[in-house]
């Protein structure tokens, strides 16, 4: 009754559900039993980020990094928790950390590059981009990104 792993599992049965309040709640038992459940931190982040409560997500993705300071996924999730709550430069600093722990994630690479975008920094965004696009060929928003970004410079010629 009290197996961490055992609640996280089922917690993870019910997000991949779409049931995040039943998920929340079976993450949050695990924890219970295990303070120290990366795993149950980082979904439970998952869970409240989407259903918005970015501050709770925030909170549990820093549990994680006290746990394991170089888990590429929790620098990422807290990077887009940072990024919907308007801090921008907290979300491009840890971007760019998950990206020294992982290079080859395209998906990083894209929001870093939306990040910069925000920032008006569109040169670096289109690097970003253009990574993306080289880990994964067929990562559309990327190459619809860049197209934006080509198009957006052809206007102000």
């Amino acid at each position: 009754p009290d197996d961490p792993d055992a609640y996280s599992n089922i917690g993870l049965i019910y997000y991949n559900q779409g049931q995040l309040d039943e998920a929340i709640q079976k993450y949050i038992s695990a924890l219970r039993a295990n303070p120290y459940h990366k795993g149950a931190h980082l979904n439970l982040g998952s869970a409240y980020y989407r259903i918005g409560q970015l501050n709770a997500a925030i909170k549990e993705y820093m549990a994680v990094l006290r746990l394991k300071p170089d888990d590429p996924g929790a620098h990422h999730n807290l990077g887009l928790a940072y990024y919907h709550q308007g801090y921008i430069d907290e979300a491009i600093l840890e971007y760019i950390t998950a990206i020294k722990i992982r290079p080859e994630d395209p998906d990083v690479h894209y929001n870093l590059g939306i990040a910069y975008v925000r920032k008006g920094l569109k040169q670096k965004a289109r690097e970003e981009f253009k990574t993306a696009l080289r880990l994964n060929r067929d990562f559309y928003d990327a190459r619809k990104a860049i197209a934006l970004l080509d198009k957006e410079s052809q206007t102000f010629k």
